[in-house]
């Protein structure tokens, strides 16, 4: 998991305290209350379990009569009966609270966090990993948030426990209850210890946990499973996952090393406690101290040391608790970039004219620029071809259109406006585009076109966008038509799509929504010829009086297009309309020429009259 500095010195025990609990009292007021009777409740218990060998032994010596002891007993008993059923149905119901409320609110904090961060980041390795560590403070029931709120009740209840107890060992010797508070403190240095190697290897199992939750999706991917299978990866994929369970192995041994050397430690120290402190009480005990005052002391000193470990426990579990928060809140509370966005409106971009002015764009991490020096101007209605070999930086250029990236240096406009002066919430209600990555979502088919609910969705929109996307005769064909179910996710009935069929689906969602940009990023790639083309020709009909983009390393989208920029190394090589660049004889004639020649074979006649 992964630790920085902030995330051990700001977010501090008391600190992490007042933030959980705040959580707590946001979504259930009543909490603290049930609470605090947990926390007596678990301290009475014991304490009067302590008092009953006394009671006991006392009425055998004859030091009371059996009246007083029946009568007392009766109260301990009927008390402790009453005790232990309370405890037993706030145990169960803030067990369950602290489910729901790490569910409801960390969760729910984590994953808005993933969702609007800026996207710059979420692509780096760096931030994935930080994410895999604030998640795994969040993904479990004894450790972490969850584990902060059982373990801190314990803390509080011993803490209780034990000035109750001391009041009674105080009566014979204060000497006691400080010899005990040493041992046990020391007990608690030696713990402390052993958890700071585990919290300073956090970062190192952080990159075990993202690789090795990488090669567990990649095991359960229906889609993988038939490269799997073919070039025979089982053994390789479970190597790889064994090399690293071997390598988490090593460090948790470290751990469990440290943790070892501090039980013998304890157990030596608890031998010379229980030998100093019934040295003493057989002395009182032989200078007239009577039977049930030596069992009563006997019981509570027992009773003292045993709760004195707990609470040392208790707290160490509190302090690696609150380390797995901090890295949480970390993350969490991480701070995203401040821009002063200009007031503007949808009514502002109605018609956008874009330009692109010098544009280099590098990476973060990278030692060389994916774009350099890029210029050009997409005006109100046209439509622009971005064309070029996979690498060229086609796919760069549509993160920075969308505002997902800015320049490193240069300027990208829309209507004279820099993107990073417009409201991402806005831009993305501008542009509607279709990604080489497809995202489906496992639900209903028109749910995937409007990406909305039922009454939010214009389903007659949904279906004609469906058939202009050319998916008409598959929806036709299925029984439930749009409320067909896309993967066995949510649905054991749900469907699966083929590659082409996806991305004719992402189609149909650009036109559902509509916007004034519309950006195709490959959008074509697992197309055959005729569909491809059938799809550029909705496209061409639906996006007329609209600004477009289409970006491909395919050259049939270009016949389309009023002008086609062909990329190389992330410049601009060539530029014009089909005609003219065709007549340059250069790299895209030499490119449409070849892919012309497989088209040809296809029977595509647009490239035959070519």
């Amino acid at each position: 998991m992964t630790t920085d500095a902030s995330a051990k010195t700001k977010y501090t025990v008391w600190g992490n305290l007042h933030y959980v609990f705040n959580d707590v009292q946001s979504w259930e007021p009543k909490q603290f209350l049930f609470s605090g009777l947990q926390i007596l409740g678990s301290a009475f218990v014991p304490y009067a379990e302590a008092l009953i060998p006394s009671l006991v032994i006392g009425w055998i010596a004859g030091e009371t009569d059996l009246g007083s002891f029946i009568r007392r007993i009766i109260w301990i008993f009927a008390g402790l009966a009453l005790l232990r059923a309370l405890n037993a149905y706030l145990s169960e119901r803030n067990r369950s609270k602290a489910i729901d409320v790490r569910l409801r609110r960390p969760w729910a904090k984590l994953v808005h966090q993933q969702l609007t961060m800026d996207y710059e980041k979420i692509e780096t390795a760096a931030m994935r990993e930080k994410m895999e560590s604030a998640s795994h403070a969040l993904g479990n029931n004894t450790l972490g948030y969850e584990g902060f709120l059982h373990h801190s009740v314990e803390f509080f209840s011993n803490v209780i426990l034990l000035v109750l107890v001391s009041t009674i060992i105080g009566r014979i010797s204060v000497w006691i209850i400080l010899l005990l508070a040493g041992l046990s403190l020391i007990n608690s240095l030696l713990y402390r210890r052993a958890y700071q190697f585990e919290t300073a290897q956090f970062d190192e199992k952080g990159r075990i946990y993202s690789r090795q939750d990488y090669f567990s999706s990649q095991a359960t991917q229906p889609a993988v499973g038939k490269d799997v299978r073919l070039y025979q990866l089982q053994d390789w994929l479970i190597g790889r996952y064994r090399a690293l369970c071997a390598q988490l192995h090593r460090l948790n041994r470290q751990d469990i090393r440290n943790f070892e050397i501090a039980d013998v430690i304890r157990i030596l120290l608890e031998g010379s406690k229980d030998l100093i402190i019934y040295g003493y009480l057989i002395r009182l005990a032989s200078a007239g101290m009577s039977v049930s005052r030596f069992v009563l002391y006997l019981s509570m000193v027992s009773t003292f040391a045993v709760y004195f470990a707990k609470a040392v426990d208790s707290w160490n579990d509190v302090l690696r608790d609150s380390g797995l928060i901090g890295v949480f809140r970390s993350y969490n509370e991480m701070p995203m970039q401040k821009r002063a966005y200009q007031p503007l409106t949808p009514a502002d971009f109605e018609h956008v004219e874009i330009i692109a002015d010098h544009v280099c764009f590098t990476y973060p991490g990278a030692d060389r620029p994916v774009l350099q020096d890029l210029s050009f101007t997409l005006h109100a209605g046209e439509k622009l071809a971005l064309v070029g070999v996979n690498g060229a930086g086609k796919t760069t250029i549509v993160k920075l259109l969308c505002g997902l990236y800015l320049p490193s240096s240069g300027t990208i406009t829309y209507n004279g406006i820099p993107t990073g002066s417009i409201d991402p919430d806005l831009l993305s209600r501008i542009i509607a585009a279709v990604f080489q990555d497809s995202f489906v979502l496992s639900y209903e088919i028109w749910r995937n076109v409007t990406v909305q609910d039922k009454a939010d969705s214009d389903l007659p929109k949904a279906r004609q966008c469906l058939d202009m996307a050319g998916l008409k005769d598959k929806i036709n064909a299925l029984p439930e038509g749009m409320d067909t179910y896309l993967g066995k996710d949510i649905s054991a009935g749900g469907i699966q799509l083929s590659g082409g069929e996806r991305q004719k689906l992402l189609m149909a969602r650009a036109l559902y929504k509509g916007g004034s940009l519309m950006i195709l990023d490959e959008p074509t790639a697992q197309l055959d010829a005729i569909a491809e083309s059938q799809m550029y020709e909705h496209f061409q009909a639906v996006t007329a009086g609209k600004s477009a983009i289409y970006i491909s390393h395919r050259l049939a989208s270009t016949r389309f297009c009023d002008r086609i920029l062909f990329l190389a190394d992330g410049c601009i090589r060539e530029q014009g309309s089909h005609e003219e660049l065709m007549k340059q004889n250069g790299a895209y004639t030499h490119m449409f020429d070849v892919q012309s020649h497989y088209y040809n074979e296809e029977g595509d006649p647009a490239c035959e009259a070519e």
